[in-house]
């Protein structure tokens, strides 16, 4: 059961940081086609606005992703460890 835990947590992690990477990434590949964006002239402000919407929806986004992650791995982990608390041991029978 410990490996299984080990697993899930490893895996969470990966998860936490991949999430991370692909929203920085995701904003910092966009960056430069709004700068560009909002420096045509009339542009400017929808062009500002639809920057600003796109970055906070994609770092909501990115944040729920890790936060469900965190639960379901914490989730787990904590089920995992119940059932190491009440799994019989191995070699243990009631006729020992």
């Amino acid at each position: 059961m410990q490996d299984t835990r080990g697993w899930v947590k490893r895996i969470g992690a990966s998860v936490q940081r991949g999430s991370s990477a692909l929203e920085n990434q995701h904003l910092v590949t966009l960056r430069p086609i709004f700068a560009l964006l909002e420096r045509l002239p009339g542009l400017r402000g929808p062009a500002g606005l639809v920057h600003a919407l796109h970055d906070a929806a994609f770092r909501t986004t990115y944040s729920a992703v890790r936060v469900v992650t965190g639960a379901i791995t914490t989730a787990a982990d904590m089920v995992l460890s119940r059932r190491e608390d009440v799994a019989p041991r191995r070699g243990f029978s009631a006729l020992n």
